[in-house]
């Protein structure tokens, strides 16, 4: 006797209709009754429930069913693959974002001026000298005082800037540290750190280039084409 003939049975011995099982089971009306014709099967876990409510073995239910036994033999074969399947994906995805937060974390990235809050700014004057026969005009130096925030980055060991001078203002970028630990990021970045911007030096001179001085210039914090935040303008600069 097949698994749907036992069904029938089992439920006709206990006067229970295909409505009162499904409601018994969480399942349609139509489900019961496709089992009941061989149309389909259920699964291992509901031949389970079956045997509970029907208080029968699950020897009895199986025994004698070919096709039960092979179509559960196959579902249990496929859920396992797909396990291992899933699992290898997990795995593959974890290795993939591992390297990928690997390569990013501690790379260096140029800091944006928007995420930086300047405290004070204090301006140094270097006076004029001669370099290599060469003179060289007054000039300042600044160290700009900031907090950041900025949970992905935090300033990497180099803090002193790098000078872009384009018509009559300067722009200077500087270094953070990519790092994905936000916590450890916002809280250092809490920390006052010391940036310094350069005064013109003696190789510009050198090397032929007369107008690369702080003195007299706008001067921004980042690069040309941010722009967004100005440390000193050229009439507070001289």
């Amino acid at each position: 006797m097949e698994l749907s003939e036992k069904l029938k049975q089992l439920r006709a011995d206990k006067k229970v209709t295909q409505e009162k099982l499904a409601e018994l089971l969480h399942v349609s009306r139509t489900t019961i009754s496709s089992w009941e014709t061989g149309r389909s099967y259920p699964d291992l876990q509901m031949i389970v429930e079956i045997s509970d409510y029907f208080e029968v073995p699950l020897d009895f239910l199986l025994r004698e069913d070919e096709k039960m036994i092979k179509k559960l033999t196959f579902d249990t074969r496929n859920k396992r693959r797909l396990k291992s399947f899933i699992l290898a994906l997990v795995v593959l995805v974890i290795v993939v974002a591992g390297g990928i937060i690997s390569i990013w974390n501690n790379q260096i990235s140029v800091m944006n001026p928007r995420n930086v809050k300047i405290i004070k700014v204090e301006k140094v004057a270097i006076n004029s000298r001669i370099v290599d026969g060469k003179e060289i005009g007054k000039d300042y130096k600044y160290y700009v005082f900031v907090k950041m925030n900025d949970p992905l980055h935090t300033f990497d060991m180099v803090v002193d800037g790098g000078n872009i001078y384009k018509n009559n203002d300067v722009y200077v970028d500087f270094q953070v540290k990519n790092s994905i630990n936000i916590f450890s990021n916002l809280r250092n970045n809490k920390n006052l750190k010391k940036l310094v911007i350069h005064s013109f030096v003696g190789q510009n001179i050198v090397n032929g280039r007369k107008e690369n001085y702080n003195i007299h210039k706008n001067i921004f914090l980042g690069g040309p084409e941010s722009n967004k935040r100005l440390i000193l303008d050229a009439e507070s600069n001289k």
